[in-house]
Parts: C-alpha cells; structure tokens; sequence
C-alpha cells in the first residue's frame, strides 16, 4: 500500500509510522511518501500513479477517490459491474449528501463550450437503467482502466495543481477511446462542503493562486484539452467574458471572490 501524505494534520504520517516500525510482513508493505505541504490533488495523484505503474498490468484497475467521502460495501462492485457489461472504459460515481442519502449533487456532468461550463446535466442520456453518458469525470469516485496509465498517462500537475485536473485527466483518457459513463447507483457521500470553493480571494489571487478554483491557467489549460483546435484569441475572449469579468462584477458590488 501507498500513501501520499502532502503535510497532514490529523496525526496521519505519525499513525502510519508507528505502524511502520512494526517488524510484520503486512506493515512492511506500507510505503509513506511525504510530500512539501503543497503538492495539492494533483502531485500527490501523480507521484502515486509514477509509483503503482510498474505494478499494474491490462486488466487491473485505478479508483480515483478523495480521503473526505464514504461508500457502501457494494460500491466497487457497481462501477465494475459497468465496466464488464461495457467494456474497457471510465466509470464516473454519483454524488450523494452524508446526511441524507436521497439528495444527489452530481448527475453526470456536461461540459458547454459555449459558456465555458462543466455542469449537472439534468437532460443525461441513459444507455441503461442504471447508466448514463457524461463528458468528464470528477476525483471523487471515478474508476479507470489500468492500461492508459500502464502506458504512462498521468494527471497534469504542472499546469493544473488540483482544481480541474481531475476533469482534464479524464477528457484525455477519453480522447484515447474509452467511454466515459457514470453508474448511477454507485454513490460517494459527502458533505455540502467544496472546501477552496468557500474560500475569499483577493481579485489578483483569485486569478493567479493555485489554490482558487478561478485559476486561469488551469481553465485555459482544461479548454485547450478539450479542443485543441480551439482559437487561442476566442478562448481568451470567452475566458475574461465567462470566468474574469462577472468576478469584477461581484468586486464592484462589495464581494469576494470565494
């Protein structure tokens, strides 16, 4: 097992290595990597990917899943059972509340180029009772087939260190040919909480801090994934019109970014 470990508060690294200096077979097979405290999503998925690849075969499979969510005992099962009815391709979970299991967050999403949006998509299109077509898919509960990364795909750390990355990931590994689908009964619960995207952002940072979901360089780095083909003058014109602009709208009315 591998743990990547970006400066945890919760006595994590403390825990593990104390389990560590336990002289069994299984604790020996624990391998902890620190990593600065700023890694983010991304680092921390990437040097984890870097170090399970010489592991991994065709055949096998990476859960990308967050450390913040739970999921029934059955999960897995269900985002396998797409795979084998389907075919190699990417399984996407549903989104549901912790406190109550009826509420969904996420549908399968789609992504608009028109308005630079990646959303619910309330209008999905079911291929079965219990799947659906999405155009990318999230971090939180996502199951990939091992060969692209045994072929040495990995997430995009430099240009995108944790918002988008997980999104950006997926359209690449569709490009490949994998379908990406979400099972619709394979839930990851979570609270109502988007952590940075709750946060207060000055203007400046709000546009050029790593950690702010209104980072332009991850937004012009996911929609030139998306299209490569796109004209670089237009996106930048849909950027400051859809990301930059109703931002200092919020700031001439006495808010934050957050």
């Amino acid at each position: 097992m591998i743990v990547v470990d970006d400066g945890s508060t919760d006595g994590t690294h403390e825990c593990l290595s104390a389990v560590q200096s336990k002289n069994t077979i299984a604790n020996r097979s624990i391998r902890l990597i620190r990593g600065s405290g700023n890694w983010w999503w991304s680092k921390c998925v990437e040097v984890a990917l870097d170090l399970i690849r010489p592991e991994l075969v065709v055949g096998d499979f990476v859960i990308f899943l967050n450390d913040d969510v739970r999921v029934k005992i059955d999960y897995v099962e269900k985002l396998l059972a797409v795979q084998q009815k389907y075919g190699e391709c990417v399984v996407m979970s549903q989104l549901g509340d912790t406190d109550d299991e009826q509420i969904r967050y996420v549908t399968p999403v789609v992504v608009s180029r028109r308005k630079l949006e990646i959303r619910e998509n309330s209008s999905f299109v079911h291929i079965d009772e219990n799947t659906a077509i999405s155009s990318v898919a999230s971090g939180r509960g996502t199951l990939y087939p091992a060969r692209p990364i045994v072929e040495g795909m990995n997430v995009d750390s430099k240009r995108l260190p944790h918002y988008l990355s997980d999104y950006e990931f997926s359209a690449r590994v569709a490009r490949q040919g994998y379908q990406v689908l979400c099972a619709l009964d394979a839930v990851v619960y979570t609270v109502a909480d988007w952590g940075n995207q709750k946060r207060n952002f000055g203007l400046v940072r709000g546009f050029l801090s790593k950690s702010s979901p209104y980072y332009l360089r991850a937004h012009w780095t996911f929609w030139r994934t998306w299209n490569p083909d796109y004209s670089r003058i237009l996106l930048l014109v849909q950027l400051m019109k859809h990301r930059m602009v109703p931002q200092l709208k919020f700031r001439k009315r006495g808010l934050k970014l957050h």
